[in-house]
């Protein structure tokens, strides 16, 4: 819901404090213009929560993955694993 002055701003602040490469949106929420905002803050890639197997060719700050809770059941992370295949 912010702008993306107000997201670049953030984010800068933060990358100040804790120089970091990569970036997963909160709770898996973004916009177009968040996006912009991470790629100019200086982050290399970002982490959506689209649950599917990366694949080359996918936007490189938008990569999908998988949940994983805490904690989780052995056999829901093998489930996890398996469907990943």
């Amino acid at each position: 819901e912010q702008s993306y002055a107000q997201i670049l701003a953030d984010l800068k602040t933060a990358q100040s404090v804790y120089k970091s490469e990569f970036f997963a949106y909160p709770y898996g929420h973004y916009a177009d213009h968040a996006v912009d905002a991470v790629r100019d803050a200086g982050f290399e890639a970002a982490f959506s929560t689209v649950e599917r197997n990366a694949v080359p060719g996918d936007e490189i700050f938008l990569i999908p993955r998988y949940t994983v809770l805490s904690p989780m059941k052995d056999s829901d992370y093998l489930k996890l694993i398996a469907k990943a295949d």
